[in-house]
């Protein structure tokens, strides 16, 4: 946020230090963006690689997240809600439609979630079905660890809960879904029967 706050570009393309853009995929951004001046958001896939830079999968999206591409192309909002998994070096965004919106909420694990949500809600998010960026995974990775897992949970609970107003009809039912899900994984971490009700709510 304070260097979002700082910098001066209409758009903003973030990148951990440990991934890496693809040639061609700014560009590839930006021809979006000068072809539909509403959107505020244009998001691509990434390749995955290792600690040596090795390829581990070539999808990031659809091999290690195992998003649904039919969905991501058709009815993004949907998959925006029930299937998040989308890596961070693959958005370009309005950097002042971001910082209207508030920014990173800073509390959150999950902010990348609540980020796109706020755009969805708006219908100004489009999912470009290239490669712009490799994604690194390692034995490092902060939601590899355990705890992480439980407190992206309360998280998704509070996100759903502040955003649904966001949204009406099936989107805010799904919406709810996920919040209800993520709650009773919750209370069922550790007993083997909570990700069943999580894996249902992904396949709406």
């Amino acid at each position: 946020n304070e260097l979002l706050a700082t910098a001066t570009g209409e758009f903003i393309v973030p990148l951990s230090s440990d991934d890496r853009l693809t040639s061609g995929g700014i560009q590839s951004r930006l021809d979006v963006f000068g072809t539909s001046p509403g959107l505020e958001v244009v998001f691509g896939d990434c390749d995955v690689i290792d600690e040596s830079s090795e390829p581990v999968n070539e999808s990031g999206l659809f091999g290690l997240y195992r998003g649904h591409r039919a969905r991501m192309q058709d009815r993004l909002t949907e998959e925006l809600i029930t299937n998040f998994s989308i890596p961070g070096p693959v958005v370009m965004f309005r950097r002042q439609a971001f910082l209207a919106a508030g920014g990173y909420d800073e509390r959150l694990l999950v902010e990348d979630w609540d980020f796109y949500l706020r755009f969805a809600a708006r219908r100004t998010v489009h999912f470009l079905n290239r490669t712009v960026a490799s994604y690194r995974i390692h034995a490092d990775n902060s939601n590899t660890r355990p705890r992480y897992q439980e407190t992206s949970l309360r998280d998704i609970v509070r996100v759903g809960r502040r955003r649904r107003g966001e949204f009406d009809g099936w989107a805010r039912f799904l919406l709810d879904l996920q919040v209800f899900a993520a709650q009773i994984e919750l209370r069922g971490i550790g007993h083997g029967w909570a990700p069943v009700t999580r894996t249902l709510a992904r396949g709406m």
